[in-house]
């Protein structure tokens, strides 16, 4: 389903109530159909959701694809609660998924996919569910659509200093600090930062 359906948005964020003041949580969702124990994405970004800071932000996930009960998926899945978890079957239809989607409110939502994976993900986007809406991590290269307002990228995929690489890009650019690509470290390191644990005790440090 390709619609470019136009929706009107009631966006006040969500609030946290202090003794002295009232923080205003800014949403957040990212769509993925590689939420999966067979996709490098959900390994690379399996620990990325929880680093979130939950007193700013309100994170939801959604995720297209069958839920196969790995490692990473319960490990994304556990990221936030269980109200704020959307896991939608191969196949189903990219205005249902935006219906959804649209009834969460959110500020920013942040497809995980680009046209690498299923043509859902870029429809839903097309119907232009959230305010803000940014591309990043799975396809290194633009959607080339006029529906994301953003591409998290770092200076070695878009070289600042290439003005006519630059042009190709539809969306304006976010460049992190050092690299966009991220890794999951307690699982890459798990092992080497036990055996310096197991090494190392009692001399207080890690």
């Amino acid at each position: 389903n390709t619609s470019s359906t136009t929706t009107t948005h009631d966006h006040t964020p969500h609030t946290t109530h202090t003794s002295h003041t009232t923080i205003k949580k800014i949403r957040v969702g990212y769509l993925s159909p590689d939420f999966s124990g067979t996709h490098p994405l959900a390994f690379l970004m399996q620990h990325v959701f929880q680093h979130h800071n939950s007193s700013q932000f309100d994170i939801h996930l959604y995720s297209i694809g069958i839920n196969d009960a790995s490692p990473e998926l319960q490990t994304i899945q556990s990221s936030v609660p269980n109200n704020n978890w959307n896991q939608f079957s191969p196949g189903t239809n990219s205005t249902t998924i935006a219906h959804r989607i649209h009834n969460d409110h959110l500020d920013i939502l942040i497809d995980l996919c680009g046209h690498a994976g299923t043509s859902a993900v870029m429809e839903v986007m097309a119907q232009k569910v959230a305010p803000i809406q940014i591309h990043y991590m799975g396809f290194a290269g633009s959607t080339g659509s006029d529906c994301i307002d953003y591409y998290l990228c770092d200076t070695t995929v878009v070289p600042p200093h290439l003005p006519t690489l630059r042009k190709q890009y539809t969306e304006r650019l976010i460049w992190m600090p050092h690299s966009y690509f991220v890794n999951s470290h307690k699982t890459v390191l798990g092992d080497t930062i036990q055996q310096y644990k197991t090494n190392h005790r009692g001399e207080g440090r890690l």
